[in-house]
């Protein structure tokens, strides 16, 4: 059996309220409706088994 660190190996962005994310691979989006309040944030998002990035110009609130 192998043993697993729970320890992050890389610190993720700082998402805001309202920052879109999509996937390259498939196009899927998320919204940030509450932020990581982790200092400093360690908080990566990913689908298609890649990190989700930040969809740049783009702030679409789904509350408006």
């Amino acid at each position: 059996m192998s043993a697993r660190s729970h320890e992050p190996t890389t610190k993720g962005p700082a998402h805001e309220k309202g920052q879109r994310l999509y996937c390259q691979v498939c196009r899927a989006e998320i919204e940030i409706i509450n932020p990581c309040t982790c200092k400093p944030s360690n908080q990566v998002l990913k689908c298609c088994n890649r990190d989700m990035t930040p969809e740049v110009g783009v702030s679409v609130h789904l509350d408006e």
